[in-house]
């Protein structure tokens, strides 16, 4: 299962403009809406400190986890990979460096690698 997903990673993160933001093409798509250049700045540091966030969440091996187990857990490898295509879209520089080093886990892990949970909270 784990290699499937790798080969779908693989297509989503690594395939030249696929999947991929443009920090460009939002400023672009911004100013066509007439959004005032405070709200575009506005919007461009929400982005990156999303990427700060996700980044510093981000474990030394290029997983993304928080630890601990709970029931109805989100395993390592599922949210490795939403975090991958996450940071994909965003873009920039520092996204892209997150993204590449949760690519290298997904490709390097060992298959028989035995996830690790992620704690969900409840709904309230």
């Amino acid at each position: 299962m784990r290699a499937f997903l790798a080969v779908v990673a693989a297509g989503m993160l690594c395939t030249p403009g696929a999947a991929r933001g443009d920090p460009d093409e939002l400023e672009r798509r911004l100013r066509t809406a007439d959004v005032p250049a405070a709200v575009r700045r506005d919007v461009r540091a929400a982005v990156d400190r999303a990427v700060g966030f996700l980044a510093s969440r981000q474990a030394a091996d290029g997983s993304f986890a928080e630890g601990g187990k709970a029931d109805g857990a989100i395993p390592v490898l599922t949210l490795t990979l939403r975090a991958a295509v996450t940071l994909r879209h965003a873009g920039t520089p520092a996204a892209f460096a997150a993204c590449d080093r949760a690519a290298a886990w997904l490709f390097d892990a060992p298959l028989d690698a035995k996830p690790r949970p992620v704690p969900v909270a409840a709904p309230k």
